[in-house]
C-alpha cells in the first residue's frame, strides 16, 4: 500500500506538469492529448483496470511520436461500453475519471452515460470554487487542488461541461496569490506544476469568458522565482518536460536548456529495452517513458536505443489488449 500511495503522489505530480505535445494516434483516431492510472481494479465486461489503461494509454502516445500507428477499433468500442459510474466513487474518483476521459480523447470518442460524468463533476466543485479530488477532502496544502481543479476543466472541456464560473474566478484570484506568496517554498518540479495548472486552469476561464483572472505581474513573480529553481535542482526528466511545458502555456523561452547535457543524461537513465524509469524508482514506467521521449522529440534530439523501445512498447502494448479481450 505504501508503494502504492508513493506512485499515486509521484503520478499526480506529473498530471501538473505533462504534457505539451499535440499527438495523432492513428488514421482512424486522433487525440489532442493524453494521460494517466486507478479505476477498477480488475477488468470485466464493463470495465477496464487502471493499470492496464494507464500502460495502453502512453504505449500507443509513446509509440505514435515514434512513427508507429495501430487501429484501436476493439478498444474503441471496448471504451463505449465501460460503465461509467463504476469509475465515480473512492478517494481516487476524479483521477479514475480523468485517466478515462483521456482515453477517450485518444480513440476520439464518448461514453453513452455523460449525464452522470456531468452530475459528478458539478457536485464536485466546492462553495469556494475549487474542485478536490473527491467528495468531503481535506487537505492541509491548498495549492494540491490546482492538480485536481487541472483535472476537471480538462474532463469539462473534454465533455462540454460549464462549472460554476462566478466561483471558480474567486478561487483562481485566490489560489494565485497564494501561490506567488507561499509556493516558492516548493521544489522546482512542485512549484512549476502548480504553476503550469494555474495557467491553463485560468486560459480555460479565459476562453469561457473573455478575461483572465490572474495579473501578469504575478506570473512573472512566480517565473522569476522557477528559473533560480530551475537552475539549481539536479537534471531529470521530470525537469526538463516541466521547463518544456512551462514555456508552451507562457509562450516564451523561460529557461536554458544545455540539449548536450540533456541527451546525455538521458542515455544514463534509459533501461536497456529503451524505456525510462519514474523519478525516483527503478523499474520502467509508461508515462515517464512518453515524457522522455516527447523531451527529446521536441528538442529535435536523437533517441538512444529506438527500436529496443519500439519492439517493447509494441510488445507491452499486445499483451495488454489481449487482457482487455479475455
Amino acid at each position: 500500500m505504501k508503494f502504492l500511495n508513493k506512485r499515486m503522489t509521484i503520478i499526480l505530480l506529473l498530471v501538473l506538469v505533462c504534457t505539451f505535445a499535440t499527438i495523432s494516434v492513428s488514421q482512424d483516431f486522433k487525440s489532442k492529448e493524453v494521460n494517466l492510472p486507478t479505476i477498477a481494479q480488475h477488468t470485466t465486461s464493463n470495465t477496464i483496470s487502471d493499470l492496464l489503461i494507464y500502460d495502453i494509454h502512453y504505449s500507443i502516445k509513446t509509440l505514435d511520436l515514434l512513427g508507429e500507428t495501430y487501429n484501436f477499433s476493439e478498444l474503441s468500442s471496448k471504451i463505449r461500453q465501460l460503465d461509467v459510474k463504476a469509475y465515480l466513487s473512492g478517494q481516487n474518483s476524479l483521477y479514475n475519471l480523468w485517466l478515462l476521459s483521456e482515453m477517450n480523447k485518444q480513440v476520439n470518442t464518448k461514453p453513452k452515460d455523460i449525464n452522470s460524468i456531468s452530475d459528478y463533476i458539478l457536485n464536485l466543485q466546492s462553495p469556494n470554487g475549487y474542485f478536490p479530488s473527491y467528495s468531503g477532502e481535506r487537505i492541509n496544502n491548498k495549492l494540491n487542488y490546482l492538480s485536481s481543479t487541472k483535472m476537471v476543466i480538462d474532463i469539462c472541456s473534454y465533455y462540454d461541461i460549464n462549472p460554476d464560473f462566478e466561483r471558480l474566478e474567486q478561487w483562481i484570484q485566490e489560489i494565485s496569490l497564494t501561490l506567488s506568496n507561499t509556493g516558492s517554498k516548493e521544489d522546482f518540479l512542485s512549484f512549476g506544476g502548480y504553476t503550469a495548472s494555474l495557467k491553463q486552469i485560468d486560459d480555460y476561464y479565459y476562453k469561457k469568458t473573455g478575461k483572465h483572472s490572474v495579473d501578469a505581474n504575478v506570473y512573472k513573480n512566480m517565473l522569476d522565482k522557477l528559473k533560480y529553481k530551475y537552475s539549481t535542482m539536479e537534471n531529470s526528466i521530470e525537469k526538463y518536460d516541466t521547463a518544456l511545458n512551462l514555456e508552451q502555456h507562457f509562450g516564451a523561452k523561460i529557461f536554458k536548456i544545455d540539449k548536450r547535457a540533456l541527451q546525455d543524461y538521458m542515455k544514463r537513465a534509459q533501461l536497456q529495452n529503451g524505456s525510462f524509469p519514474m523519478f525516483g524508482n527503478q523499474g520502467e514506467d509508461s508515462l515517464s517513458t512518453f515524457i522522455a521521449i516527447n523531451v527529446l522529440k521536441s528538442l529535435q534530439l536523437k533517441i538512444p536505443k529506438e527500436l529496443e523501445l519500439k519492439s517493447h512498447l509494441k510488445q507491452v502494448l499486445n499483451e495488454s489488449l489481449v487482457s482487455i479481450k479475455n
